[in-house]
């Protein structure tokens, strides 16, 4: 009785930014980013110092790909706490968003070097994937592997590194890892599809690539963030299948899904893609002008 009482006491003591911050933490553990958002920026105009809420506002904007709305709030987090990790690695993916790939590494340098965690490492790993270093990327999702083993998204995370440093094999096996660690992540039946094609298996690389597109319709953002992916690799499949006609379909619809200074950078595929739109005679899009 008197642990539940101090348990109570502890929970009541807590501030109320503290406590619209921690509502938003759960909505966006959840994967709620647009219901959480309104929690944190609840949460700094009841406490403007409170750093977590400004990293998690910056983090949530990112996962939602706004890569113009997540820097600010990231870098007053730091500004506020400037050893604290979370907001590293929010700016570090933020930065990446940008395809300022540098930085991007920089910064998730400094994350990790104040907390190896499996995010952190999964973070370098992603610099290394965008800046053509696959096999500098691989020891450290291969650590953050040993550290959170059941995470399907590092498992389809080492799959992609793998296929860009040409170990088809290994990838299709982590890929397959993926899948079996969870029948539910899009970014799984996605490396699947991937490598399957690659391979010539294209049937089977079209099932898992529709079943990534319908799982992530599945999640609760504006946009599908695996629906540009899924139209890119159907292009190129459709194309090594020797179907012109709907490569072309589907290249023209990744085009138009691209957003982000990332997705036009187009990280290590943006070759493949470039000989494709040249086969197919079309004309790769630039990038907007920035505003």
């Amino acid at each position: 009785m008197k642990l539940l009482i101090l348990l109570a006491a502890l929970c009541a003591a807590r501030s109320p930014a503290d406590q619209r911050n921690d509502r938003g933490v759960d909505l966006a553990q959840a994967e709620k980013y647009e219901e959480a958002i309104p929690h944190f920026e609840a949460a700094i105009a009841a406490d403007p110092r409170n750093f977590r809420a400004y990293s998690n506002l910056g983090q949530a904007h990112a996962a939602l790909e706004r890569h113009d709305r997540c820097e600010k709030p990231l870098r007053q987090s730091l500004e506020l706490s400037p050893k604290y990790d979370a907001a590293h690695s929010g700016l570090a993916r933020c930065l990446n968003l940008q395809a300022r790939l540098p930085e991007s590494e920089d910064w998730a340098r400094r994350a990790l070097a104040l907390r190896e965690d499996a995010d952190n490492l999964l973070m370098m790993a992603i610099a290394m994937y965008y800046q053509d270093r696959p096999a500098e990327g691989l020891p450290f999702i291969e650590k953050a592997l040993r550290l959170a083993p059941k995470e399907a998204g590092l498992h389809a995370g080492k799959a992609q590194l793998l296929l860009a440093a040409e170990r088809g094999a290994e990838a299709l096996e982590s890929a397959r890892a993926a899948v079996v660690v969870s029948t539910r992540s899009p970014a799984a039946f996605l490396a699947l599809g991937m490598i399957l094609a690659r391979q010539g298996d294209y049937a089977e690389a079209e099932k898992a690539l529709d079943e990534a597109e319908r799982l992530g319709q599945a999640k609760a953002r504006p946009r599908n963030p695996f629906a540009m992916p899924v139209e890119r690799e159907r292009a190129l499949l459709q194309l090594a299948r020797g179907q012109r006609q709907a490569a072309a379909r589907h290249l023209k619809r990744y085009f138009e899904l691209r957003r982000t200074p990332l997705d036009f950078h187009g990280g290590p595929l943006r070759k493949d893609v470039a000989a494709a739109a040249r086969a197919l005679g079309l004309a790769v899009p630039a990038a907007p002008a920035a505003q």
